[in-house]
């Protein structure tokens, strides 16, 4: 199948898929809903969650339980797309997938820390093999340092080594940023096997996506923890697109948020850091949306559509989510639209 056949093909998949997520209407009409019950059964009816959901029936609608289903989901409509890629494509397409891996790595290292129920974390892990995990094992740790133990053949442990021993929020920095940097890297590699024009566009998209990372990163532990500029540097992951290893530096090296603000004032990400914590994250998330969607539209006929797509369904999902705790929590509805990622 030509390049031009395939994303003409994959093009239509996708559409089709997208008439099904939600559209704006349906955001209001669910956050309207006084209960989680009324907002389950509107998601059974007519969206792409029919299928996952139909046999989902709890009365009582635990975040984690709904959150796996929604993401086995959109997991699945991701899946079929990789029947219209070839060899080499396939095997850039799984590498996206480490991220479920690793998310769910991330959940069974801040368990085992914190010495939580280990059978209850097990039904929330989506258990998407990449690096072929034994869980069961996994999930019988009785230590972290037993947990890292367990990886040392597998491309985790170099990361994570050194998690013993620090405390906890040392080790939730080590952890996030040590397996975001193996994911990305990973991702790096594997998109050698694209063509020219599809991994310049991928390499552009991780750029973008390191440089939020990092910079929420380096925030938070300006603002929240005693962590020396060294180590905030040697945190960062270097595949950013503009925030290179110069400017990570003197960010790195900032005393205060107010200085930190003054500096990424003249950026292209200056107006994410402009509210609470909270609304950051979502501005985060808006921005890296907005930017997908830019160069989808710049691209047509590309892996950009693919990726746009991919983090559409995943916003989608975490929008629906925030929704739930909003409405179970009572938040004002005008309060709570300000924490959805899609644009009213």
């Amino acid at each position: 199948m030509s390049s031009l056949s395939k994303y003409c093909a994959l093009k239509g998949k996708i559409s089709a898929i997208k008439r099904k997520m939600l559209k704006l209407n349906d955001y209001n009409e669910i956050i309207a809903k006084d209960n989680i019950s009324d907002i389950l059964n509107f998601l059974k009816k007519n969206t792409l969650y029919e299928e996952v959901l139909k046999d989902f029936e709890k009365k009582e609608v635990h975040r984690g339980d709904f959150e796996f289903y929604l993401k086995k989901g959109y997991l699945y409509e991701i899946k079929k797309m990789m029947k219209f890629m070839s060899y080499k494509e396939k095997k850039f397409y799984k590498a996206l997938f480490l991220r479920y891996e690793v998310e769910d790595l991330k959940i069974i290292l801040r368990a085992v820390a914190k010495s939580e129920e280990l059978s209850l974390v097990e039904q929330n892990l989506l258990k998407i093999s990449y690096y072929s995990l034994d869980y069961k094992d996994l999930l019988s740790s009785k230590s972290v340092q037993e947990l890292v133990s367990k990886l040392k053949h597998k491309p985790y442990y170099p990361y994570l080594r050194n998690l013993e021993g620090e405390d906890e929020n040392r080790m939730e920095f080590h952890m996030e940023m040590n397996l975001e940097t193996l994911y990305f890297r990973e991702l790096v590699e594997k998109s050698k096997l694209l063509n020219t024009t599809d991994r310049y566009i991928i390499l552009d998209m991780i750029g973008v996506n390191v440089d939020l990372i990092n910079l929420q990163f380096i925030y938070r532990a300006i603002k929240y923890y005693n962590i020396t500029p060294e180590e905030i540097l040697n945190y960062t992951i270097p595949l950013g697109k503009y925030m290179r290893i110069n400017k990570l530096k003197k960010l790195a090296y900032i005393k205060t948020v107010d200085e930190f603000f003054r500096e990424i004032k003249s950026s292209k990400y200056n107006y994410i850091f402009k509210d609470d914590d909270l609304k950051i994250e979502i501005n985060q998330l808006s921005f890296f949306e907005m930017f997908l969607t830019k160069v989808s539209k710049k691209n047509p006929f590309t892996i950009a559509q693919i990726i746009e797509f991919i983090h559409l369904l995943e916003f989608e999902v975490r929008d629906i989510i925030s929704i739930i705790e909003g409405v179970r929590y009572e938040i004002d509805k005008k309060e709570l639209k300000k924490f959805i990622i899609k644009k009213f």
